[in-house]
């Protein structure tokens, strides 16, 4: 998993040192850097083991929720920008980056209702990625929700290339990039 962390990372990552070290776009360097982008990216592979979503698509799309910024906007609130009043946002619980277990809390939130919004669709990412952004009860294939699509094609394709490196085994990982890359591809 170590290298879905890495690939989330790049995602925010503003410039890289000559020594190597990256330097992460401001919110996410003040909330820890490296060891920030560890914990949503394991809050997020253990919400989605739970719901039974891919951990790319839950990353992807915290990412373009909010760049992993726990911040709170008109819209939502947090690093999944879940809205308080959404019935699975339990009473619409708000809390900072500080505190204990907020992250997790409000990735879980987004998985169930990313999970929601699949069964909603019948199984089809992109209209439920409409139904998770915009709601109004129905599955919205939308220009924005395919850039979310593209996220994740990248975060599958960095995957596969350091479990390549480390001569890692991930025949299935590589499978579901290369079917994704094909229906991203025909998608107008």
């Amino acid at each position: 998993m170590r290298a879905l962390v890495l690939a989330a990372a790049a995602l925010v990552t503003v410039w890289t040192k000559p020594n190597g070290d990256a330097v992460f776009w401001a919110p996410v360097r003040h909330a820890g850097g490296l060891e920030y982008v560890d914990v949503v990216v394991e809050a997020a592979r253990r919400a989605a083991a739970r719901h039974d979503l891919d951990p790319t698509l839950l990353v992807a799309l915290t990412f373009h929720e909010s760049g992993f910024h726990n911040v709170e906007t008109p819209f939502g609130v947090g690093v999944m920008q879940v809205n308080p009043r959404h019935p699975l946002a339990e009473g619409g619980r708000c809390c900072t980056a500080s505190t204990p277990g907020c992250v997790e809390w409000q990735i879980e939130v987004g998985a169930r209702a990313l999970r929601q919004a699949l069964d909603a669709c019948d199984g089809d990412e992109w209209g439920a990625l409409g139904f998770y952004r915009f709601g109004r009860g129905r599955c919205v294939r939308r220009a924005r929700e395919r850039s979310v699509l593209r996220t994740r094609l990248d975060l599958l394709g960095a995957v596969c290339a350091v479990d390549d490196r480390a001569g890692v085994s991930a025949s299935a990982r590589c499978a579901a990039r290369a079917r994704l890359r094909s229906a991203v591809r025909r998608q107008p």
